[in-house]
């Protein structure tokens, strides 16, 4: 859990590997294999003692984040019937995988540990169920994070729920975080859920998520017909009688021209 051992082992590898091939012209800025097996060695090494069901608990905690809010993962622990395995959370604190905090939640300490427990429930098919029963925790609770509620629908392979989340977080960011490089992180992610859906282009939430698109760019007009495509983004709000589309249409209309 040492950072500086980290930053350090990094740096020998990366040296060891440019005097081992000099005719590379750019280091692997990536993590070393040998990093990911230390962590995976160790985690293995408390795992042992332990039923997999306890390994399977500190996947779904990888599922919820690299901190954990324990009534959290106790909930999510409870949709899937597995037991909330305390004791062995003491122990991966005491063996410095874990570390309280203050508030009461708790963390891994690396994220390259976090990695290894997602990598292998991805390997053994088990990422997707881990996510859905997240998602399905913080849609019962009412939830308002809608980015992160859609973040495990995507993960879960659930884009079509996914969807309106994303599209309703961008308009959060737009209008109460004025935060626009996560709302535009949540428009690619929304963008990308269409296409793998295979959304027709003429239905409400593609017109939305152009309608937003246009928005971004008119911070970046450089080879964007703005004009056109606010006009025609009008146009189609109102082609398509919903009313919160026609009025995100105008509010961008106003802002961008």
């Amino acid at each position: 859990g040492d950072e500086t051992f980290t930053r350090i082992y990094v740096s020998r590898e990366r040296r060891r590997g440019r005097r081992e091939d000099e005719r590379r012209d750019d280091a692997d800025e990536t993590l070393p294999d040998g990093l990911r097996s230390l962590w995976s060695d160790r985690l293995n090494e408390v795992m042992a003692r332990h039923s997999q069901e306890v390994r399977f608990a500190f996947e779904v905690a990888a599922a919820l984040g690299q901190t954990v809010d324990p009534r959290e993962w106790r909930a999510v622990l409870t949709i899937l019937g597995i037991e909330p395995p305390d004791a062995v959370l003491e122990a991966m604190i005491y063996d410095r995988l874990c570390q309280e905090l203050e508030d009461g939640r708790w963390m891994f300490v690396h994220a390259m540990l976090r990695e290894v427990l997602a990598q292998g429930a991805r390997e053994s098919e088990r990422w997707a169920g881990w996510n859905a029963a997240c998602a399905q925790h913080l849609a019962n609770t009412s939830h308002h994070d809608h980015e992160r509620r859609a973040n495990h629908y995507l993960a879960a392979g659930d884009a079509e729920s996914a969807i309106p989340l994303l599209l309703s977080a961008v308009l959060t960011y737009l209008r109460d975080r004025r935060d626009h490089i996560g709302g535009q992180r949540a428009l690619f992610e929304c963008i990308r859920a269409l296409r793998s859906q295979r959304v027709s282009r003429d239905s409400p939430q593609w017109l939305e998520a152009r309608i937003l698109w246009t928005y971004y760019r008119h911070m970046r007009p450089e080879g964007y017909d703005l004009i056109r495509h606010v006009e025609r983004n009008m146009a189609a709000a109102t082609r398509s009688g919903e009313p919160h589309l026609e009025t995100l249409a105008l509010l961008v209309q106003g802002t961008v021209l």
